[in-house]
């Protein structure tokens, strides 16, 4: 089964793949605007300053690394194209090494390492490691069911009697590679091959989740008044995951193939003609989904760029490829046509910009996509009633926003639009069939469902000398969920905000809190005639501290404390780690 599987998965990449890039005249142009860009090593950065530590549930699974959370936003993500750049001039690295490693209670270690040796000429090479991970207890939720008080409330469940108000578990997650590009005076190509790994484990199952990452990536480079350039990316990772559940065992073998490319003419400065090609191949052997699929997608677009004006306007066309079979994944009938035109207007240059983005597309929800989202996510969060993997299918998107700064202390970005939905992924809850002692057991899911959203976005940041407060802020207002039993929508509002001050960047001292408002929703009770109750999950502040103190310009040491108000914290329904935790460390930069 598994050789079909791959046989039938590489002929659907040499099929879907018929460009030849031929090598003329080229440009340095790194051109981006997709929400599966890859980066090299954008993570490990050689500061001193200890950036403020993200939660250990948040790391990407996707190609996409980063340290920070970076969600998928739709094609209304604003990234305008650069298409200035000029080759940068050959210089000698010299060797480095970062290392940031802490240790607390609750149990949670963390590391960060990265050596760049140093070579001649113009190569440059850079291995790493990453680690974050929580062993300790979970709070239990186990709300009650009672239709004449809604909404139901999933907060956790409060000890009475010999029930359990908690229990034991973990979550680790491991990354560590290589990476490096060359540089040559008409282009550079990057790789980075890395070991991603995952172990889990809750009151279900047990993971063991390992996979292999490859990139390759190609750019040019060119200051001439006229020529050819593109900018092509190629992304593999072969993935296992064994689980280890109470009643049996389960096993998914992943392969994911993605090419992104961005091929074109300059004509001049002011004129390009550009095409952006991306291809994302999914293929898995499983006893319940077996099989390929994926999805294609041009834009041909126009770039003009004269005084104050820039404008791209292009038109998105899309495909998902998938099998025959309508219980097969990714059934949903997509929308083949969409919009790509952005534009802007220098206002006030290098101070005011007011801008203007239209948008669609569609998106796979693969496996590693939907466990980066959810450590504990497992075949089954479909339960029968979704489609465990699908595709978002954003049909339009349109929005309006002004960014630029204030002196050279503040800069911001506000802006505010519409999304469309024909397909989009949300958290679902459930009541089991499966009963425990405890009585009715509650079930995390994912569910998909069409629906509309107006948002409206801030982000800012104010840095002087000695002190920095930045943050973000968003407002959606979702409606038009259907088919909602057992859903639950997104929170309105979410963000955050971090202060810092340091004193002759010798000691840093910080406060930060990242907020999310309640998620209305529903639960759907199996077990009484698919009844549904509605409810309502709580939000959340999670209030941290943070200092620094450098011993010397090599050696520094830190501390952290995280959840400070000791709220149950729901990213993902049904799981939130218990209380406050505290962290102490050392960073090294030598």
């Amino acid at each position: 089964m598994i050789m079909n599987n791959i046989r039938k998965f590489v002929s659907l990449v040499v099929a879907s793949v018929p460009f030849v890039v031929s090598a003329q005249d080229i440009d340095p142009t790194v051109v981006v605007n997709r929400a599966y860009e890859g980066k090299l090593m954008e993570v490990h950065k050689p500061l001193l300053e200890m950036a403020i530590p993200d939660t250990v549930t948040r790391f990407d699974l996707d190609f996409d690394y980063s340290v920070f959370e970076k969600p998928y936003k739709g094609a209304y993500e604003f990234n305008p194209y650069v298409l200035t750049m000029q080759p940068a001039s050959a210089v000698q690295s010299p060797k480095k090494f970062f290392l940031k490693a802490g240790l607390g209670y609750t149990l949670n270690p963390e590391f960060d390492m990265v050596w760049s040796p140093a070579f001649k000429g113009d190569f440059r090479m850079d291995v790493y490691a990453f680690h974050r991970s929580f062993v300790g207890s979970y709070r239990s939720f186990r709300p009650e069911t009672d239709a004449s008080s809604a909404p139901v409330v999933i907060d956790r469940w409060k000890q009475t009697g010999g029930d359990k108000a908690r229990w034991k578990g973990y979550d680790l997650l491991t990354r560590a590679g290589v990476d490096g590009v060359y540089d040559w005076k008409t282009g550079a190509i990057g790789f980075d091959v890395a070991y991603h790994g995952l172990a889990s484990k809750d009151l279900r199952k047990t993971r063991a989740y390992d996979a292999l990452d490859v990139s390759l990536a190609v750019s040019s480079k060119s200051s001439q008044e006229s020529y050819f350039m593109y900018d092509i990316k190629a992304d593999y990772r072969f993935a296992e995951d064994k689980i280890v559940f109470i009643e049996k065992d389960d096993y998914v073998g992943e392969h994911i193939f993605d090419v992104n490319a961005v091929l074109g003419q300059v004509f001049t400065h002011e004129h390009k003609m550009l095409f952006d090609v991306d291809l994302d191949l999914a293929a898995y052997n499983h006893s319940v989904f077996a099989g390929t699929a994926g999805q294609f997608s041009i834009v041909p677009h126009y770039v003009f760029a004269r005084g104050r004006w820039h404008v791209d306007a292009g038109l998105r066309i899309a495909k998902i490829l998938r099998s025959n079979d309508p219980d097969a994944m990714f059934q949903t009938r997509e929308q083949v046509v969409y919009p790509d035109v952005k534009a802007w207007f220098a206002a006030i240059p290098d101070a005011l910009r007011i801008y203007a983005v239209a948008g669609g597309g569609n998106r796979l929800n693969t496996y590693s996509s939907l466990l980066q989202e959810n450590h504990h996510m497992d075949t089954s969060f479909g339960w029968g009633r979704w489609k465990f993997m699908d595709a978002d299918i954003e049909r339009v998107s349109v929005y309006l926003g002004i960014d630029g700064r204030i002196g050279s202390k503040f800069s911001y970005d506000v802006h505010t639009g519409y999304a469309n939905y024909s397909n989009a992924l949300l958290d679902a809850v459930l009541v089991s069939t499966v009963k425990t002692m405890e009585g009715p057991q509650y079930v995390p899911g994912v569910g998909y469902a069409p629906y509309q959203k107006y948002f409206a976005a801030a982000s800012w940041s104010w840095k002087t000398e000695s002190f920095r407060f930045d943050g973000d802020v968003e407002y959606a207002y979702v409606w038009g969920i259907r088919n909602a039993d057992g859903l639950f929508a997104p929170s309105p509002l979410t963000g955050k905000v971090a202060f810092e001050y340091n004193w002759s960047r010798r000691v840093y001292a910080g406060v930060d809190c990242m907020f999310a408002t309640g998620r209305k929703g529903s639960i759907l009770d199996l077990t009484s005639g698919d009844a549904v109750h509605e409810a309502l999950i709580p939000g959340y502040a999670d209030l941290g501290l943070y200092l620094e103190v450098s011993a010397s310009h090599m050696l520094s040491f830190w501390a952290r404390g995280g959840n400070l108000l000791n709220m149950t914290i729901q990213r993902n329904p049904l799981y939130a780690e218990r209380g406050a935790y505290f962290t102490l460390g050392i960073c090294l930069n030598l």
